[in-house]
């Protein structure tokens, strides 16, 4: 028995190794205040055209157009008209490549060539995805989301600088006709200029984009799930 134990203990070891790293990486534990607004702030971007702004989040990489991949509303893009332009958290401010709008959900792609970022934007890329560059944002499925659970978009417009807006969900899949699909239904505070701001939870997690809120402090948000489904 003895021996039998010592021959495994090299494999009970290193299951042990493999299995907290993969548990590390994949944590969804709730980050600091300091933490989620720096990952919120390095993820979100101002967009620019020639007569309005508009908010986008750093979503992933498209290897075959080597660009990154921003995802703001579909009716943002309209607003913008033109060409448009970038605004990294840096300050940075670089003409994107090429954008459409989805058909259905009211969502936006906008794709910035990765060989134009700074070296300190890739660099912060690289190192959130782990060496795996394209893997730096992990979304939350609206399954996995309850009524009241808490989530954090940035303001990067109204102030000129970077403010946080905090909201509830109400109803994580509600069919809203005015979108023509399911959204998150969620109570809170935005304003002009925060159309296609990311949604996210308390480990930095992203659950929606925000394309639609009333003065009666409701928002809607197309699910993380669906940015995928519909990217061209």
């Amino acid at each position: 028995m003895r021996r039998l134990f010592s021959a495994l203990f090299p494999c009970i070891l290193l299951l042990l190794v493999l299995l907290a790293a993969f548990q590390g990486r994949n944590s969804s534990a709730a980050l600091s205040e300091t933490e989620l607004e720096n990952r919120i702030w390095q993820l979100s971007v101002v967009l620019r055209g020639e007569n309005a702004e508009g908010s986008g989040c750093i979503y992933g990489y498209d290897e075959e157009r080597q660009a990154l991949v921003i995802i703001t509303a579909g009716h943002v893009l309209k607003e913008l008209q033109g060409s448009i332009e970038v605004k990294l958290s840096d300050g940075t401010v670089l003409p994107a490549a090429s954008f459409l709008a989805a058909e259905e959900c009211d969502l936006g792609y906008v794709y910035l060539p990765y060989e134009k970022l700074p070296e300190k934007e890739k660099a912060y890329f690289q190192k959130e995805a782990d060496g795996k560059f394209g893997e730096f944002l992990q979304i939350r499925e609206s399954s996995s989301l309850q009524k009241n659970d808490a989530f954090h978009m940035p303001d990067k417009i109204s102030t000129g600088e970077c403010s946080f807006v905090t909201g509830y969900v109400v109803d994580p899949d509600r069919y809203l006709e005015e979108f023509g699909c399911e959204m998150i239904y969620a109570d809170g505070g935005a304003v002009p200029g925060m159309s296609g701001s990311g949604m996210f939870d308390d480990s930095g997690r992203l659950i929606g984009i925000l394309c639609g809120a009333t003065e009666q402090y409701e928002l809607a948000g197309v699910p993380a799930e669906r940015i995928e489904r519909y990217r061209q």
